[in-house]
């Protein structure tokens, strides 16, 4: 647990915005969004963070998350490559993030990703190869992406789609 209490207290130092977010405690695991079972992060609400530029490196370091909610970051313009360290991710909602322009390749290191929502992120422009590299996405939300011109061919064919919403 100690490891995941220094990665949320470095997100937190890390930017303004996550600081005010998080607020002032000293148990990072009473901040608010923060949800833990077993001793670990497993879930982070970011939701509404509307000035964040840019997720910290150190979300990389949150080995046992399983959901990550960045719905409304509207100023949000990239993910980190350390993105690729949230092995057991599930869940990875960037609704609204309006300023998104790419995700990152590292995405194919999010071997549990069952659900991505990129529901209204209107500055993303195309989807990464690397995208048809996940083997659990099962639901991939689209609806109002307004620059995304085309799906990667990697990802036709290569899962077992429950939902594809566009």
């Amino acid at each position: 647990m100690e490891g995941d209490l220094a990665a949320l207290r470095a997100l937190r130092d890390a930017d303004d915005e996550l600081k005010q977010h998080f607020g002032d405690g000293a148990d990072p695991c009473a901040w608010q969004g923060v949800s833990a079972q077993d001793g670990r992060v497993t879930t982070l609400k970011l939701e509404g963070c509307k000035s964040l530029l840019a997720l910290p490196e150190a979300i990389g370091r949150l080995a046992k998350l399983t959901t990550l909610n960045l719905k409304g970051c509207e100023g949000l313009r990239a993910l980190p490559e350390a993105i690729s360290g949230l092995a057991a991710l599930t869940t990875l909602n960037l609704e609204g993030c309006r300023s998104l322009l790419a995700l990152p390749e590292a995405i194919s290191g999010l071997a549990a990703l069952t659900t991505l929502s990129l529901t209204w992120c209107n500055s993303l422009a195309a989807l990464p190869e690397a995208i048809g590299g996940l083997k659990a996405l099962t639901t991939l939300n689209l609806v109002d992406g307004e620059d995304l011109k085309e799906l990667p061919e990697a990802i036709c064919g290569t899962a077992v789609w429950t939902a594809l919403t566009d």
